[in-house]
């Protein structure tokens, strides 16, 4: 499958969508983020709509996907910022008109644009998170997320992965297709079996983002901004309660008040476009394709005469812009060849992280929860359609039909069977039946170890 390599070990998976499977130079070039704890798969409808007027490239971030990296305590969107400005230089990829869906990707491409701006013709951002402070319901993130990479059982994992749920797609009636289409995704990647993982993902949305009312006016470039009105926040480890009217009312994630206060600072850009989208959920981009896509087209479409020639890297100059952010001019004599070099975490939010990130590795190692559905095959692997998977809709009667397969000579301790994990994973297939996509197909083996043949653990409980 094919990988752009970065230093320090980073590997990102892409995929080119053009004839020629390199950037075509007589089309405004367009870079399609994976969606936060998504995949490329998921741009499907981007991809679908946009390559035939655009050279789309389409990437996984760290820790997203098929990307394979280490897991380090610098990691911050600063650093993700920089994942992507690298990335285009190697693939060679033209200042381009960038996509990003999620809090994720809306802080990495923000920085990426104050950072690294000639390497951005614009930005179309769904799915927005306050910046100036952290998230009004940051205890409950702490909650989810403490319960996401080591729950105390089963329950409270099923409890979690409602959490989730309800924060990226609001609530479960009317919406039970996406539920059945994200979630599985997200448990195979980011479990207590991959707690890394979790803290990659969950860590960095915990502190309060470095970028001030100035620094959005410095930003030039034109923005699509798309904020949905409300979401129903994961502020309880518990199941909804249906006669709780005030859910989805007052406990919200990320209120588009507060991305409006956050836009007003936008000044400098040439082309500044907000709409609130009534009732989405935050990862809008998927559930709102139909009428996200219609917006975005005219958006790039005013913006898409210019067609630039590749740019070249001016890491060192980056490095100098947050060595300014971070009031530390020690920043700008780091190696500027280096994503991880562009790291603006302070000494106290770095040491907070590492004992973090340490307890999320030892939970790799001392978990013995039975969660089959973590260990199903990814959407790309070979035969994964065969499998009959677990979905958001048919847990209960996946978890009898678990049940019923365990064999009856294993012994169970307490809430659990005792079962070592090797974590693996195979990626023979092609991620996506493409029309002019370039793909390598050969084996990725993940950290973890190398052994194909461990079955995954069978449930003695399984409340999902």
């Amino acid at each position: 499958m094919p990988h752009v390599n970065l230093p320090g070990s980073v590997s990102l998976y892409y995929e080119m969508h053009t004839p020629t499977c390199k950037p075509d130079p007589t089309k405004p070039s367009l870079l399609l983020l994976a969606p936060s704890w998504g995949n490329v798969l998921q741009l499907k409808d981007y991809v679908a709509a946009f390559k035939d007027e655009y050279s789309v490239c389409t990437i996984e971030p760290r820790s997203h996907g098929r990307s394979i990296n280490p897991v380090t305590a610098t990691f911050d969107f600063f650093v993700a910022a920089s994942d992507i400005a690298f990335a285009m230089e190697a693939l060679q990829l033209p200042p381009s008109h960038i996509f990003g869906a999620g809090t994720q990707n809306f802080q990495a491409l923000l920085k990426l644009a104050i950072l690294f701006p000639s390497q951005v013709l614009s930005l179309s951002l769904v799915g927005l998170s306050s910046l100036y402070a952290l998230p009004r319901h940051i205890q409950a993130f702490q909650e989810v997320g403490n319960a996401w990479h080591s729950p105390e059982d089963e329950a409270i994992w099923a409890e979690c992965v409602e959490a989730i749920g309800q924060f990226v797609l609001t609530e479960v009636e009317g919406r039970e297709e996406a539920w059945d289409r994200f979630l599985p995704s997200v448990v195979r990647l980011y479990n207590p079996y991959k707690a890394r993982n979790v803290w990659m993902s969950t860590q960095p949305n915990q502190r309060v983002s470095k970028i001030t009312p100035e620094l959005l006016g410095e930003i030039e470039h034109p923005l699509l901004l798309i904020q949905v009105r409300t979401h129903l926040a994961p502020h309880k480890l518990r199941a909804p309660d249906r006669h709780d009217r005030t859910q989805g009312e007052a406990d919200k994630c990320f209120p588009a008040e507060d991305v409006a206060a956050m836009a007003k600072h936008l000044t400098r850009s040439r082309d500044l476009r907000f709409h609130i989208e009534a009732g989405g959920p935050h990862l809008l981009a998927l559930t709102h394709a139909r009428s996200v896509i219609p917006r975005m087209r005219d958006f790039l479409a005013a913006h898409a005469a210019e067609l630039p020639p590749v740019a070249p890297l001016d890491a060192r100059r980056a490095l100098e812009r947050a060595a300014r952010i971070a009031s530390d001019p020690k920043i700008a004599l780091r190696n500027p060849g280096k994503p991880d070099s562009f790291s603006l975490l302070s000494a106290d939010e770095l040491a907070t992280g590492q004992v973090k990130l340490d307890a999320a590795l030892r939970q790799e190692q001392q978990c013995r929860l039975h969660l089959p559905m973590c260990f199903e095959k990814q959407d790309w692997e070979a035969d994964a359609d065969a499998q009959r998977r677990w979905t958001w809709s048919t847990r209960a009667e996946y978890a009898r039909r678990h049940e019923a397969a365990r064999p009856v000579s294993v012994a169970s301790y307490g809430s659990g069977i005792a079962v070592n994990v090797h974590q693996s994973e195979t990626t023979s297939m092609p991620s996506s039946p493409m029309t002019g996509t370039c793909a390598s197909f050969q084996a990725a083996t993940l950290d973890g170890g190398d052994d194909d043949d461990v079955p995954p653990p069978l449930p003695s409980k399984i409340r999902v």
